[in-house]
């Protein structure tokens, strides 16, 4: 029964969900994620992930590492170039080694189309200056409930 657990999309996606609220509201309140939530929840994600390809012999391991490596390299540009911080890259990388791969990069590519958009009417209406920052993590949230309703 409790090998069930792990592949209960409900179970899952409300665990997902739970952090990506968790996480916005540091986001969006401070400015910041907490060094301890990222290395409570990122282990976690890979510790589920190592059990269900272990229990259920589904094998996904190169679109896993690819996943990983994909999620990483674009963050760390992203952080040198000061486009989003650390924590949106965990953030990522969480759903990444969660939801999977392709899951991740079309969260990850709605997330980005919807900053992007609010950041130009902010901009137009004159609500933020061109330098100024819109927490990203809500708008990641956002778009993965989005991607797991429509599927």
């Amino acid at each position: 029964m409790s090998a069930e657990i792990l592949k209960n999309p409900w179970i899952v996606n409300s665990v997902v969900m739970l952090v990506l609220i968790w996480f916005s509201v540091e986001d969006i309140r401070l400015r910041s994620i907490g060094v301890i939530g990222i290395m409570i929840v990122v282990p976690a994600g890979i510790i589920y992930r190592v059990l269900y390809i272990l229990l259920y012999r589904e094998m996904e391991i190169y679109s896993i590492i690819a996943g990983i490596l994909i999620i990483l390299g674009t963050g760390i540009y992203s952080v040198k170039t000061g486009n989003i911080g650390m924590g949106d890259v965990a953030v990522m990388l969480f759903i990444g080694v969660v939801k999977g791969l392709e899951f991740a990069l079309v969260s990850t590519m709605v997330a980005l189309t919807g900053v992007s958009l609010s950041g130009i009417i902010c901009v137009i209406r004159k609500k933020i200056a061109g330098k100024a920052s819109l927490p990203f993590i809500p708008f990641l949230g956002i778009s993965t409930l989005g991607v797991m309703l429509c599927g």
